[in-house]
């Protein structure tokens, strides 16, 4: 598998947090994937605005020209998020890979990161058969700080609000 796309996670939950946790894993992954020899993997701009509840991977694939999607679902139960994730082949939608992970999230910060971690070393036998070592997630030195993850969490609030306003609902789940 040469070329991939990462989808955007689908989540359910409106919650700013999880929100913000489910796009840092999207990014993760798509900057340690690109960093693996002889993997394309396309931009986080030219797929954010595909997702699987849309068009199926074949469809998407399709569009975007690659051999497989990379899409999954992201739940918080808690302080737990749960997130099953899979590799497609968009040539016959089949999957190559998948995985149902949980993750205790104290402090939230670390959640992304470690959910990337786990799914990339879980597709770096598929994906980079041989290697030995992973492309680093993130450098300690230019990783969100919990101010900085504060901020970001607070922007994707008021960005879902704003859409919410737009599309005429509340964000109350009564």
């Amino acid at each position: 598998m040469k070329s991939l796309a990462v989808l955007p996670l689908v989540i359910q939950d409106v919650e700013p947090d999880i929100v913000f946790t489910g796009g840092q894993i999207t990014s993760l992954l798509i900057d340690a994937l690109s960093r693996m020899s002889g993997v394309h993997v396309l931009a986080q701009s030219t797929v954010k605005s595909y997702t699987s509840q849309h068009a199926s991977p074949q469809q998407i694939g399709k569009d975007l020209n690659v051999r497989g999607v990379i899409l999954g679902e992201l739940v918080r139960h808690g302080n737990d998020f749960l997130l099953h994730v899979e590799l497609i082949d968009v040539a016959d939608g089949t999957q190559i890979w998948g995985a149902q992970l949980k993750q205790n999230c104290q402090p939230l910060i670390d959640c992304a990161v470690q959910l990337a971690r786990e799914i990339l070393q879980q597709l770096q036998s598929i994906l980079a058969p041989g290697r030995t070592t992973i492309a680093p997630i993130v450098s300690r030195p230019n990783s969100l700080s919990n101010r900085e993850a504060s901020v970001g969490v607070r922007r994707t609030a008021k960005r879902t609000k704003i859409h919410n306003r737009r599309a005429g609902r509340t964000g109350d789940p009564s």
